[in-house]
């Protein structure tokens, strides 16, 4: 126990030092109760507490304490150790050699390993390494190390396993896309790659590094997207009962595909249902080059095309319609390279104008006896938007749908009879065109009634002229209901629906005593109607005679009968005045 003075008192010579067993005895200094061979003491359990006295030559003293535990001496596991010989040449170079710690001293806790050349070095902890090269003679030399410094020295042995043979691979992979990636089955070269792959596990990497330490597997080799090439991909195939490995590389570089060019084939939309048919063999030869040399199939879709997916194969690709798929992938495969290419042909429907059948009644505009019409006013009957459209007219389907015998007078067409038909060719702007028909019909006029008197207005200058409300008769004129009324001086005016009367409530006549007004009758979802009637001047002129009588006598003057009014310039209303004043 006396090892342990130097740790409680540097000076500790300076002192008489005595151990106890209970902290009474050591404060009491009573020789006979102390421990009598301190420096052989018998330690018979695994730890105990002894109480230590300093005391000086005054007889001063301190106490304190030292804690003994029994510390096992460490054990060698592992003296003889296996190595993998990862290139099976009896020579591993630079070997780290911590990576044999826990082999070497198992579960032991607290315990270090230290290497050393020779026995000497390890008796005298001289010369430690840390890294050298073995082979199947090499023997080095251990001291293991416990936390209490009690140590144990052995030397150690090595023995070689064969690690799985591999051959690193060189491939060529087609870009098939020309994108700069590609999935690819890494699984495919195993059997190249590793001379007996059976009892093997077999692991792919990115790096040497991640192969080497296990990290950041791949974990689809079957499906690897090559994203750069040139690339290598490292190979670890592990023996599963020695876990020796061996790394093999892959080096991968990309090839170049027949180059294509994307089609488009066209077609008009004949009755605009979405359906035609298309041949796209026909494009073959505006794709690439030479299409002889290659195995060629068809697809609706591309990543069908990609892995020549039959569940998507078009069977005939002479007759697609457009109601199945609006894009065919055609892969052309080359049979020398394995490279195949994905050419895309657009199958697009021009939009043809879908038109409907119309009926539109006529009416006969001017009322000149003859119903004609623009034919433009039946493009709204077969479609709103009549935009970019162009129309053409026949009497005939054939005609139409041939292009030939058009009507040449279409904006003033007349139409001989009813019911009428017009077929119309319409085109839009890719000339695919569309026809259809509209049935014409007379509209039914606006009734008017018979007018037999005239309109009559008094002529109270007895000038031929005077004021008429014109509109007095229209009840007279129509009695349907909503209908309106435009006067007119002639029957052309009112034909062209020019120079209207403005002011039908107070015009003047413009033929003295006597002329005939036109009216055109304006009705809702019915043809206009012309009638006429007679405006009138009334003059009243009576028959009256100079009078003379004698001063002082008186007369009676007597207007006449037939009249509804009178008015004399005395103010008098009645048919006759007695006068005595001949001023």
């Amino acid at each position: 126990m006396n090892d342990a003075l130097p740790d409680i008192n540097p000076n500790y010579t300076q002192f008489t030092a005595s151990f106890y067993l209970t902290q009474r005895n050591a404060n009491t200094g009573d020789l006979s109760t102390a421990i009598p061979t301190p420096e052989q003491y018998l330690l018979n359990r695994s730890s105990r507490r002894v109480y230590v006295r300093l005391e000086n030559t005054d007889g001063c003293y301190t106490t304190t304490t030292v804690d003994l535990r029994i510390v096992s001496v460490p054990q060698i596991i592992v003296a003889e150790l296996e190595i993998c010989d990862f290139l099976n040449d009896d020579i591993e170079t630079t070997i780290d050699l911590s990576t044999f710690d826990a082999t070497i001293r198992g579960t032991q806790f607290g315990v270090t390993v230290t290497y050393y050349r020779t026995a000497q070095d390890a008796t005298d902890q001289a010369n430690a390494i840390t890294t050298t090269d073995i082979t199947p003679t090499t023997t080095l030399y251990i001291n293991l190390t416990t936390r209490t410094n009690c140590i144990q020295q052995s030397p150690i042995t090595f023995s070689f396993i064969p690690t799985p043979e591999v051959n690193n691979q060189e491939i060529i992979v087609c870009d098939n896309e020309t994108d700069g990636t590609e999935i690819y089955d890494l699984t495919q070269h195993l059997e190249d790659l590793v001379t007996d792959p059976t009892e093997k596990t077999i692991l792919y990497f990115n790096t040497l590094e991640d192969a080497t330490t296990n990290r950041l597997r791949i974990t689809a080799p079957a499906r690897y997207a090559i994203n750069t090439a040139p690339q290598t991909v490292f190979v670890k195939a592990i023996d599963n009962t020695t876990q020796c490995y061996s790394i093999a590389e892959l080096e991968i570089t990309f090839t170049q595909p027949t180059p294509v060019t994307h089609q488009k084939l066209t077609q008009c939309d004949v009755g605009a249902d979405g359906s035609e048919v298309f041949d796209v063999t026909t494009v073959l030869d505006d794709m690439i080059a030479t299409p002889s040399n290659f195995e060629i199939s068809y697809y609706t879709r591309r990543n069908a095309a990609a892995i020549a997916d039959q569940t998507f194969e078009v069977i005939d690709p002479t007759n697609v319609d457009t109601t199945i798929a609006s894009m065919i992938y055609i892969r052309f495969y080359d049979v020398t390279t394995g490279c195949y290419s994905i050419g895309e042909v657009t199958l697009e429907l021009l939009k043809t104008p879908k038109l409907l059948r119309g009926v539109l009644a006529i009416c006969d505009a001017d009322l000149d006896g003859l119903y004609t019409l623009d034919l433009e006013d039946i493009n709204t009957q077969m479609i709103q938007n009549t935009t970019d459209l162009v129309f053409t007219y026949y009497t005939s389907f054939t005609d139409a749908n041939q292009a030939i015998n058009g009507i040449t007078t279409p904006d003033n067409y007349t139409v001989p009879a009813t019911p009428h038909r017009i077929y119309a060719r319409v085109e839009g702007l890719n000339n695919c065109f569309s026809v259809s028909f509209v049935d014409l019909n007379y509209k039914e006029k606006v009734a008017v009634l018979p007018i037999t008197e005239a309109l009559e207005s008094c002529d109270n200058d007895l000038d031929g002229f005077t004021v008429f409300d014109l509109s007095i008769f229209e009840p007279k004129i129509s009695t349907v209901s909503g209908v309106s009324f435009r006067y007119y001086t002639s029957q052309s005016d009112a034909q062209k629906e020019e120079n209207e009367i403005t002011t039908p409530t107070n015009y003047t006549n413009t033929i003295a005593n006597t002329q005939q007004i036109f009216v055109r009758v304006i009705g809702t979802d019915v043809c206009d109607e012309i009638t006429s009637f007679t405006i009138q001047t009334i003059q009243i002129k009576p028959d009256l005679k100079d009078v003379s009588f004698c001063d002082g006598d008186t007369v009676t003057l007597d207007a006449g009968t037939g009249y509804s009014s009178y008015l004399w310039n005395t103010g008098a209303t009645t048919q006759t005045i007695t006068v005595s004043d001949a001023s």
